[in-house]
This record gives C-alpha cells, sequence and structure tokens, in this order.
C-alpha cells in the first residue's frame, strides 16, 4: 500500500516499539508509597485515609457518626475525613466555609 509521507490509510497503525526495560516494574514496599502519596499527593489514592488509623478505631465505646443524636450535650470524639469544603461569601459579605465531611 502506498501513501504519502505523513498520513496513514484507513485502518492502518503505526509500528510501535518500546525500550526492552520498560514492562520492568519495581515493586515499592507499602509504607513507601504511602509515604508517596501523602507527600506529593496531600493524600491516600491506593486505599482510603481511614485505614491508616484502623486500630485506633477499633477502640470499645467508640461513637459512630450516624449515633451522634444519642449524645446530644455530651462529650466525644469524632474521627471523620474532610471530603469537600470550600469558601462562600455570605450576603454579609464575610467568608464562610462550607465541607462535607464523613464522620465515622
Amino acid at each position: 500500500m502506498h501513501h504519502s509521507e505523513g498520513s496513514l490509510d484507513s485502518g492502518e497503525s503505526l509500528p510501535v516499539t518500546f525500550p526492552s526495560d520498560l514492562m520492568k516494574l519495581t515493586e515499592y514496599p507499602p509504607a513507601l508509597l504511602t509515604k508517596w502519596e501523602l507527600e506529593f499527593l496531600q493524600g491516600c489514592i491506593s486505599f482510603p485515609t481511614w485505614m491508616l488509623y484502623h486500630r485506633f478505631l477499633k477502640v470499645p465505646n467508640r461513637v459512630r457518626g450516624g449515633d451522634l443524636k444519642h449524645y446530644v450535650g455530651r462529650q466525644v470524639l469524632l474521627f471523620g475525613i474532610r471530603v469537600t469544603s470550600k469558601i462562600t461569601i455570605t450576603k454579609d459579605k464575610k467568608e464562610l466555609r462550607v465541607s462535607i465531611d464523613l464522620v465515622f
């Protein structure tokens, strides 16, 4: 098949070659991957952040987020993750941060 330089006929593909070492992957220890995610991405992406605190979340008498209504007026310790937040301006021209948090 003949075609001019810089074009392909329909259905043709360019031959692609990869360096032989491109497919050699290094398996890094989970602790190092976690450190990189926290340092460079400011959070975990390969697993949920709360898993870092899994053993602390197993304490007896822990109050789950859905049960907080039963603890009004009492002091409880909460653990949660900020999902998103934004700053908005009120009608009085004051800044107000609106956040959505998951409480465990």
